[in-house]
């Protein structure tokens, strides 16, 4: 699961992903992607390290059978989802649910769109735009509640005490007992007392 969380590699390509891939401190890689091939060089993350220079040299890949045996793309997945099963999460999670992780990640880390697809080989940036929507729309009215709270922080413009308004006043309670008031539409209840 950490080679997908840390490389964003699709299931096809984290199962073929092995020591012949290692170059410094980097993964290259060849990937298919729409019937073109696209290399990617992705830096190796800290928690990848360990079981980087914990494998073999001559292993077929990181994440291998019990029997030594690379996992065929369906294997892993039913590997994956049996894993994801036994720690509690949905039934129904995938590996390409990791990638989505990976790509929320970096785009919470504030990667820019642009280098979160050189991470992940994406073709095109609206793949990547429907991953990150969410951060984004959280990141951005975060940034728009701190610019506001910059611009008007002055508490003395909010219920000025100046005499601008009569802070024992309410409008919303008459002065004459036997006052009609209507009331605002919408607002009434739905059934009767």
């Amino acid at each position: 699961m950490e080679f997908l969380l840390h490389t964003g590699l699709r299931r096809s390509d984290v199962v073929r992903l092995g020591p012949r891939h290692v170059e410094g401190d980097y993964f290259r890689v060849t990937i298919k992607k729409s019937q073109e091939l696209v290399e990617l060089v992705i830096p190796i993350h800290d928690a990848l390290t360990d079981i980087v220079v914990g494998t073999r040299d001559d292993a077929p890949a990181f994440i291998l059978t019990a029997y030594g045996k690379p996992r065929t793309d369906k294997a892993f997945t039913n590997w994956f989802r049996e894993a994801a099963h036994k720690a509690g999460l949905p039934s129904n999670s995938s590996p390409h649910g990791m990638r989505k992780a990976a790509c929320r990640r970096l785009a919470e880390a504030g990667c820019t769109p642009h280098q979160i697809q050189a991470i992940t080989g994406h073709q095109n940036l609206k793949e990547i735009e429907t991953y990150t929507k969410a951060v984004e729309q959280k990141m951005l009215a975060k940034a728009a509640m701190a610019s506001v709270t910059k611009a008007f922080h002055h508490p003395e413009v909010a219920n000025s005490d100046d005499g601008l308004a009569d802070i024992d006043f309410n409008a919303l309670i008459p002065n004459d007992p036997n006052m009609q008031v209507a009331l605002p539409r919408g607002l009434e209840p739905l059934f009767s007392p």
